[in-house]
């Protein structure tokens, strides 16, 4: 939960992110509360991870990720930097998606500001897994080099008679 920000002033906000060996995307929403007289663009049907008393962010509710201020967007991580895809002028909701974020951890830094201030709000975050490779197990990999001596064991019988 995000509170006590001052009205239409915009936060840097940095999140050092650990733990990501799986993942795909980290995914960044506003939440807004309900009531306040601004949920005639939210969609009907909210998602289902909406909490209770919450709906997500559309254009009048004043809450983004400070959309045209210059404050930095980004992702980067040891080795690298991953993208960054936001959806901030619809009524669908404020959303930034950062893909590409590698194995290990990742730094990632965006804005945020609160346009009528002093209210509160969830900034919820989400992670998107990949699957993880599959990794042979040792006992399979053996089965599978000691077909393959066979194998060429048997062609090499083959050629000498």
């Amino acid at each position: 939960m995000i509170s006590g920000l001052k009205a239409n002033t915009d936060y840097a906000v940095s999140l050092d992110v650990s733990g990501i060996s799986h993942w795909d995307t980290l995914r960044a929403e506003i939440l807004d509360p309900v009531g306040g007289g601004d949920d005639g663009l939210d969609p009907m049907n909210q998602p289902s991870y909406v909490s209770a008393g919450y709906s997500t962010s559309n254009d009048r509710d004043g809450f983004s990720f400070a959309q045209g201020s210059g404050l930095e967007r980004s992702a980067t991580f040891a080795g690298g930097s991953g993208s960054i895809m936001a959806d901030e002028m619809s009524n669908r909701g404020d959303i930034l998606m950062f893909t590409g974020l590698g194995t290990r951890t990742a730094m990632v830094a965006f804005g945020l500001r609160d346009g009528a201030g002093r209210r509160s709000f969830l900034l919820r975050l989400s992670a998107n897994g990949a699957a993880p490779a599959a990794v042979p197990e040792p006992a399979s990999m053996l089965l599978i080099g000691s077909g393959l001596v066979g194998l060429v064991a048997h062609r090499r019988r083959a050629a000498a008679v």
